[in-house]
């Protein structure tokens, strides 16, 4: 088939009609050949298609068309998304701050203009870890949301701002084995209250608890519902099974929502596990959640009702300088703050 021709049935009142002629005459066949002797029509239908399409090319129109919908449906979360790098590009006069966590309030849970995403601006990045994606650099220094494991006692003591601070720490590359079954898994590592200052309900189950978040605690585990499909063919069969992460233990406890796709969007994780059960899997050792100046788990908070991004900024801040002025240990450390 000709160049010109493939290009005019790019044209849809060229290909509807050629669609409409490939199934009559597959249908007059099958009427001449007998019942079942052709096969299956829309099969057929397909492959006679192929003939005079631009697959690669049809998918990709097919691509944008749906991006294209979906941002004229959501447009507020479209304009969001682009006025959040907006504020990640000029933040960089921060000082220990909130940054309104805007593309959040996509999120299905309760009430999500509530959440909030803890920044903190430094000179330099000694004692920071760069393994979390929610940091910037520029000439100046570096904006982050990424706090030692302490700090969270210091956002869980400002209760008359914060109803619940939490964290999370990306975990990619794991190794899930389901019985004889092995393939590799993403995941978040989250505090006791990230469900909670989530405001997330189980889908099966349960979620995982403060009591779970401790040094020494067995290894549980929450799994997404496609992860759930896809291993147990139903997720709330995956509710009480073990499997091994990394080649330890893990009791699956529960299942979250389907369109709950964690803290940050387009990267939905597969299964959510204690953050300090990454001693258990030997990644961190039980001195990572005590040191005051190693900063590494990005951090969040529910707000209370009624309180603003302003009024949480202004409680907070000169806590979390203190801290950061107690726990410095250097003359570096000392001059950033």
């Amino acid at each position: 088939m000709s160049l010109w021709t493939k290009l005019t049935h790019l044209l849809p009142w060229v290909r509807r009609a050629e669609e409409r002629d490939i199934r009559e005459e597959l249908e007059s066949l099958q009427h001449i050949a007998g019942p079942g002797e052709l096969g299956n029509l829309t099969l057929a239908a397909e492959d006679a298609r192929s003939a005079f399409q631009f697959t690669w090319l049809e998918q990709l129109i097919q691509d944008l068309r749906y991006a294209r919908r979906s941002m004229w449906h959501d447009k507020v979360f479209t304009l969001l998304t682009v006025a959040s790098l907006a504020l990640g590009i000029g933040a960089s006069t921060a000082i220990y701050s909130f940054t309104d966590s805007i593309l959040l309030r996509s999120l299905p849970v309760s009430h999500p203009e509530s959440l909030v995403i803890m920044k903190g601006y430094t000179l330099s990045t000694e004692g920071m870890s760069w393994s979390t994606g929610g940091s910037t650099r520029d000439e100046s220094g570096v904006l982050s949301s990424s706090f030692p494991y302490p700090a969270l006692d210091i956002f869980g003591q400002s209760s008359e701002v914060v109803a619940a601070a939490f964290g999370y720490y990306e975990a990619n590359g794991l190794n899930v084995s389901v019985g004889t079954e092995t393939d590799e898994a993403t995941g978040h590592f989250v505090t006791g209250r990230y469900f909670e200052g989530m405001g997330v309900s189980p889908f099966a189950g349960r979620l995982i608890y403060e009591s779970d978040d401790r040094a020494g605690s067995s290894g549980v585990a929450v799994v997404s519902q496609r992860f759930g499909r896809r291993r147990f063919g139903d997720p709330n069969r995956a509710v009480g099974r073990t499997i091994r992460i990394n080649d330890k233990p893990f009791d699956v406890i529960g299942v979250v929502p389907a369109g709950f796709f964690g803290a940050e969007p387009g990267a939905i994780p597969d299964l959510y596990m204690p953050m300090q059960a990454q001693i258990l899997l030997g990644r961190f050792t039980a001195a990572t959640f005590s040191t005051e100046h190693f900063y590494w788990m990005d951090t969040m908070a529910r707000l209370r009702p009624g309180v603003s991004v302003g009024q949480a900024q202004a409680a907070l801040a000169p806590r979390v300088h203190q801290f950061v002025a107690n726990s410095a240990t250097t003359d570096k450390q000392r001059a950033d703050l």
